[in-house]
């Protein structure tokens, strides 16, 4: 039983501090320079770093941040809003079709403070007017959407509340930098940028089927990370948070709780890289695998490419989940044994852009995925081998300072298990087209 009144108690702090600064910023909010300072190439302790991405991520320094930056007194306030209209064809004997929305809306708060700097982070989505049952997307599973029954074949919507956190970091005397994370609904030192703000896959509105693996820690009701960077260029992390995943509530709050930990190091050596590798131990973070903890371990690389007349942005990452056995009491002497599983999981993922106006995509990845049946199927437990491929092109038809829209399609095939032909058909395949929105 989820207690709801402490995470209420917990929203109302933060909207409360973030309200505060909110006058402020809408009365005296004015375009601040590139390099953020009051004049050129005045410093600006408080100016986010290029490399920050979601959480305590780091993606390389020559990816940009899709935030659009204001001066608001002793304050910088960043924006971004992204809607995706979407309309979903999955083909084939468990394929279905769809017109939704994801999306999701950023307000980011920063000032210099206590000798470092301050950052309050929120993030927003309404993709829970979608339904429970989300949209199709052949090969996903995981989550759920009403406390008893398995996802699969669909992604499941994001929480009304996906990001409420402060952060602040100072530097040493010793050179190096000192952070601290706090969230009530956050992101733990655990995998690489979530798929939505990684540059590779920004542009594309649908989730992969390995989010699970890489970055299903990116809505965690608690989290605190401590992090120190002894130079510029290499950061060690750690976490503590909540290792269950979000319930079927998408537009409520979970109490935030400490259950499980994780530990990450990330090295930019270049401008232009961005290596991490972490590990985690997630405490029964599945509500249909009561009792069973799971230790993830991932590993990623980002790359970011600019020129005169185009630009590329890459991503590719391996990762390896391991649920630990459970064994149930019935009574009489005997217990109900369900064993362990051990799954891997790779992804690749690039965007080249040509005069900042085509963009052709690509994204590649498989696993070894289980539920894919319901609950009290004898193939539940089962994992089978699955790829998908997908194919997308972008084009940019309007680009204001504050406004960008893109028009674009996908095309995407699976490959199952052979066990799996008979539930999935010989080739299945998706498609979809959409209008994305991005405000700043």
């Amino acid at each position: 039983m989820i207690a709801r009144r402490p995470a209420r108690l917990f929203l109302f702090s933060f909207l409360s501090l973030v309200l505060c600064a909110a006058p402020a910023a809408t009365a005296r909010a004015q375009h601040a320079p590139q390099d953020h300072g009051d004049h050129p190439g005045e410093p600006c302790p408080a100016c986010p770093p290029p490399r920050e991405s979601s959480g305590t991520s780091w993606q390389p320094d020559l990816a940009g941040s899709s935030h659009h930056w204001r001066r608001a007194g002793s304050w910088l306030l960043g924006t971004h809003l992204q809607v995706a209209a979407t309309a979903i064809d999955e083909r084939g004997p468990r394929g279905d079709r769809a017109v939704v929305a994801p999306n999701h809306g950023m307000l980011t708060l920063r000032r210099s403070a206590g000798g470092g700097t301050l950052a309050i982070r929120t993030m927003f989505s309404l993709d829970p007017l979608m339904g429970a049952r989300g949209y199709p997307l052949l090969g996903q599973s995981g989550e759920t959407a009403d406390g008893i029954n398995p996802l699969f074949d669909r992604q499941h919507p994001h929480d009304l509340v996906m990001e409420l956190a402060a952060a602040w970091e100072r530097q040493l005397a010793s050179g190096a930098t000192a952070s601290v994370y706090v969230a009530a609904v956050g992101e733990p030192a655990l995998g690489p940028p979530a798929f939505m703000h990684r540059p590779s896959a920004r542009l594309l509105p649908t989730s992969p089927i390995t989010h699970h693996w890489f970055d299903s820690t990116h809505i965690t009701y608690g989290v605190v990370t401590v992090g120190l960077a002894p130079r510029e260029h290499l950061r060690f992390e750690g976490s503590v948070f909540n290792g269950r995943e979000p319930d079927q509530h998408r537009w409520g709050l979970e109490a935030p709780r400490f259950d499980s930990y994780s530990l990450r190091i990330s090295i930019n050596p270049t401008p232009s890289l961005a290596f991490q590798a972490s590990a985690g131990v997630l405490n029964e973070p599945e509500i249909f695998h009561e009792g069973a903890d799971v230790t993830r371990l991932t590993a990623s690389v980002m790359y970011a490419r600019r020129g005169t007349r185009w630009s590329f942005d890459g991503f590719a990452a391996v990762a390896h989940a391991t649920r630990t056995a459970i064994l149930t009491p019935l009574g009489n002497g005997f217990d109900y044994y369900v064993p362990g599983a051990t799954s891997p999981a790779a992804l690749v993922e690039g965007t080249l852009a040509l005069d900042s106006r085509h963009h052709f995509i690509v994204r590649a990845e498989a696993a070894r995925k289980g539920e894919l049946f319901p609950a009290d199927h004898a193939l539940h437990l089962e994992q089978f081998a699955m790829a998908r491929t997908t194919l997308a092109y972008a084009l940019r038809v309007l680009d204001l300072p504050n406004a960008r829209v893109h028009l674009g399609g996908a095309w995407s095939a699976l490959r199952t298990a052979a066990a799996l032909r008979a539930e999935y058909g010989n080739r299945p395949t998706g498609t979809l087209g959409f209008v994305q929105i991005e405000l700043h």
